[in-house]
């Protein structure tokens, strides 16, 4: 199991522009959730990953397979930040 939890503070005149959506799904061989919120100034990224087995039989390649590219897709998601003095999105 991983847990992160990662507090950005934003240097003066950024701001966000885009903030994806949170990720999360629970399935048998594991779970996966990543929430990003912008609050004060500050982007909070928190990240769970567990797998709840060491070894899967061949019949679950496909499920596992599944597994690690929603993983890989929400943690390649991206934050956009754009410099500006308009106020943030929250």
């Amino acid at each position: 199991m991983e847990s992160d939890d990662l507090t950005i503070e934003l240097p003066a005149g950024y701001r966000i522009e885009s903030l994806p959506e949170t990720r999360s799904t629970k399935l048998t061989i594991g779970n996966y959730e990543i929430q990003r919120e912008f609050q004060a100034g500050k982007l909070r990224m928190r990240r769970q990953f567990e797998i709840q087995h060491v070894l899967f039989p061949k019949a679950y390649y496909s499920a596992v397979r599944e597994f690690f590219n929603v993983v890989r897709a929400g943690d390649e998601e991206q934050v956009v930040l754009r410099s500006g003095e308009a106020a943030p999105k929250e």
